[in-house]
């Protein structure tokens, strides 16, 4: 607005200036000094013209330039919000991964017990005292499970701690054995362990240990559609722990065994789940230097072969 003013201002004061040399123009010894003045109004004039669309040209531009980059701006606010929407997502689904494979399992353990002594039938205070122990070892397990996902991301499926620290695999068989032996009953599953060695000794972390064989057992559950067993083998090859875990359920087809460690994979015998319960198993067996393979056949129940190093204590 105020250049426009300014223009109308020199265009007033022109047409003022060309009346005057005008009527100087008259006398003739004013006329060159007229002429010479025209001319340089009109030059200023020109000048005002072309500066005015020089300006008008340059906002134009600089209204174009803003216009492009507020829409590149509205561009990447969207995509950093479709960005957001699929990381909250992942994270929804990493969660219920992570719930669903290191959190039910051992709840039904603890509801199991709790409601045995709720109805009061366990009367032995020996079988009652063993009934909390269970209860009081799942709550210490899921305490450890929860510290560990409140510290995680969707990046780390794994949720491992740092550190490791001498842990005796028998115990832990037989301690998830132990707590899985009742729902194993209900479900007219025989658990057995095979082992002469009371203590085989590997470097892990003693929770991650027995969260591999609750992800075992929970797999084999799902799929085991029949009365049947789950027998686990401990042994030492050199230096090496050999662990061979085997349910006589279902199956699957051979050539799908050995994709069932790969994550969100889920074989054409899928019921229900996310399909990251093995990969758990697998991720925690190599942080720990081990190695992991399966195989399986239809109605041939499912044999997973697990080493791990053998440790010094």
């Amino acid at each position: 607005m105020k250049e426009k003013a300014y223009i109308r201002y020199v265009y007033i004061a022109g047409s003022i200036l060309c009346t005057i040399v005008g009527i100087m123009s008259v006398v003739k010894q004013w006329k060159e000094i007229g002429c010479l003045a025209f001319l340089l109004l009109e030059l200023l004039v020109l000048w005002v013209h072309f500066r005015e669309h020089f300006l008008e040209k340059r906002r134009r531009k600089e209204e174009a330039v803003q216009e492009s980059q507020d829409r590149k701006e509205i561009c990447q606010i969207r995509e950093d919000m479709a960005k957001i929407r699929v990381q909250q997502a992942e994270e929804s689904k990493w969660l219920r991964s992570m719930l669903s494979h290191n959190v039910r399992m051992p709840m039904s353990v603890i509801a199991g017990y709790g409601d045995l002594l709720r109805r009061g039938r366990i009367m032995d205070e020996g079988r009652k005292k063993v009934c909390l122990e269970k209860i009081t070892g799942n709550i210490i397990y899921l305490s450890n499970i929860i510290s560990l996902l409140l510290d995680g991301n969707q990046e780390n499926y794994k949720i491992l701690p740092e550190g490791n620290s001498c842990v005796n695999l028998t115990a832990a068989v037989y301690e998830v054995c132990g707590y899985m032996k009742d729902m194993a009953e209900k479900n007219h599953v025989r658990l057995q362990v095979n082992c002469t060695r009371p203590r085989i000794i590997i470097m892990a972390d003693y929770t991650q240990i027995m969260r591999v064989f609750y992800n075992l057992y929970e797999n084999s559950f799902k799929y085991m559609k029949k009365d049947g067993s789950i027998c686990i083998t401990l042994d030492i090859a050199e230096s090496e722990v050999i662990v061979v875990y085997k349910d006589d359920g279902c199956g699957m087809k051979e050539e799908e065994a050995a994709n069932i460690f790969q994550k969100h994979y889920q074989g054409s015998n899928h019921t229900y789940g996310t399909g990251m319960g093995m990969y758990f198993v697998k991720e925690v067996i190599a942080h720990y230097g081990g190695t992991i393979y399966a195989k399986s056949n239809i109605n041939q129940g499912m044999s997973i072969y697990m080493t791990f190093p053998l440790a010094e204590e």
